[in-house]
């Protein structure tokens, strides 16, 4: 592997060096190769990587041990994945439609790009609302991964994400990677 990323660099040579040395397949939202220590696909067998689960503190209530002692299966849902790897342009923005159930408490919206080094190239919209996209300090030209954290559930039905690029002068190197929609339970969930 062969980067000039000195951001994303040490998280990739981390990522290939992983799959040179272990026999593990991806851990990507919506892959397909999902095995080896990193995968659990039957709750009644141990978890692969418990032992670098936290431990409870010593003072723990016994209701707490019960509760924190066993992993757990989180609900969540993903409503919306797409890698499209296109060239952003300011004259028609990259949208896609989804639709969510309606049921989950909180939601996060999760993209890549490149080519976007400042604020004000880019508007990112959720159902005509403006997230307040911050770009990584620094991040120059190079691709980054944001997620946008929402304390509220989606509503019911359609819904439209949209990347407005709004500089003319990144036309040719704003480049959206990824998107996806990821939906949560509650707490106790």
């Amino acid at each position: 592997m062969i980067t000039s990323s000195i951001l994303n660099g040490p998280l990739v040579l981390r990522h290939e060096l992983g799959h040179s040395i272990i026999d593990v397949g991806e851990e990507y939202d919506g892959g397909f190769g999902y095995f080896g220590v990193n995968a659990a696909h039957d709750l009644s067998k141990p978890i692969p990587w418990e032992h670098w689960l936290s431990k409870l503190p010593t003072n723990a209530t016994s209701l707490e041990s019960e509760i924190l002692m066993k992993p757990r299966v989180e609900r969540s849902v993903m409503p919306m994945q797409v890698y499209p790897w296109t060239m952003l342009n300011t004259t028609s923005s990259w949208s896609i439609k989804f639709t969510s159930s309606g049921d989950y408490s909180r939601h996060v919206v999760r993209f890549s790009l490149s080519g976007l080094p400042q604020q004000e190239d880019l508007q990112v919209v959720l159902d005509g609302v403006d997230l307040g996209w911050v770009p990584k300090p620094g991040i120059g030209l190079d691709r980054w991964h944001y997620d946008i954290h929402s304390p509220d559930g989606l509503a019911p039905g359609l819904h439209e994400l949209k990347f407005i690029l709004v500089n003319e002068e990144r036309k040719g190197v704003a480049q959206l990677c990824s998107a996806e929609i990821l939906e949560f339970g509650n707490e106790e969930e």
